[in-house]
């Protein structure tokens, strides 16, 4: 294989068994060279294997773990097809495996010293399963892609839908996120465990095209924050969440107001 500049090449690299080992370039002639020059023998990189499983067999362990992915990404594929079902505002109206969605509506506007608060409620029994999935995959755990996939994917998770949110003031606001904080502040910290998340748009001074600029939706995973607040309480399905939101201020500007059209709420699993 030759690499032009700029080009990527990915390897999906097997080692027989803990050790060291050397990565290597074979010689290569020059009509197969980017320079026409030949070019001899290069070590590229050394490796340090940890022990672990041993593979005995590199082809048969190879083609395990690829057809492992594949059977993880159909999974993604699944999930990926109900997040864009329920981001166009269809699942409403079709009944869809796997997808649970609730929605309440919303006439009121959140302000830097009056936090919005969006109460809702999650089916029963659905709660239970998200407090019962272990918790994603990180460090080196994550390079078995296939299992931290399959795990991210096959997991119920919970999705907050903010749709039409009109944003006053928005090139010196942004939104903070929290699930169940008692007496919500705007200095309430992001490392408070309540804190889901923040959002923000660009401010837009006037309109080059004559247009009218749509008001934005947002979306936010609610799942670890109900496993860290609701978990921990012990909470029992099909009592009131409140998903709260509180303006702060963005750069030097005095932070604006909010207000969402509509909360929905989609409980999704592949």
């Amino acid at each position: 294989m030759t690499l032009q500049p700029g080009y990527r090449f990915d390897a999906l690299v097997l080692f027989p068994a803990a050790g060291d080992y050397c990565v290597v370039n074979e010689p290569v002639p020059g009509t197969a060279s980017v320079t026409r020059a030949d070019q001899d023998r290069q070590l590229l990189a050394t490796v340090s294997v940890a022990a672990g499983t041993p593979v005995s067999n590199i082809d048969t362990a190879l083609m395990d773990t690829l057809v492992a992915a594949a059977a993880a990404s159909a999974k993604t594929l699944a999930l990926n097809d109900k997040l864009t079902s329920v981001i166009a505002a269809t699942a409403a109206n079709a009944a869809i495996a796997g997808l649970t969605t609730t929605s309440t509506e919303n006439s009121k506007t959140a302000t830097e010293n009056a936090p919005l608060s969006l109460p809702f409620k999650i089916p029963a029994g659905a709660l239970q399963n998200i407090f019962s999935q272990p918790p994603l995959p990180s460090g080196m755990d994550t390079m078995d892609f296939g299992a931290a996939q399959e795990q991210a994917a096959s997991a119920p998770r919970v999705l907050a839908f903010l749709r039409d949110v009109e944003i006053t003031s928005a090139s010196t606001t942004s939104v903070r996120v929290f699930l169940g904080k008692n007496e919500l502040k705007a200095d309430t910290p992001v490392t408070d465990p309540h804190y889901v998340g923040s959002f923000a748009v660009l401010g837009h001074n006037g309109d080059h095209h004559g247009g009218v600029h749509p008001t934005p939706s947002f979306v936010l995973d609610l799942t670890d924050a109900i496993q860290r607040v609701y978990g921990a309480r012990g909470q029992a399905d099909g009592e009131a969440i409140d998903l709260q939101l509180v303006p702060v201020g963005a750069g030097a500007g005095k932070p604006g107001t909010v207000k969402p059209a509509k909360l929905e709420i989609a409980i999704v699993s592949a």
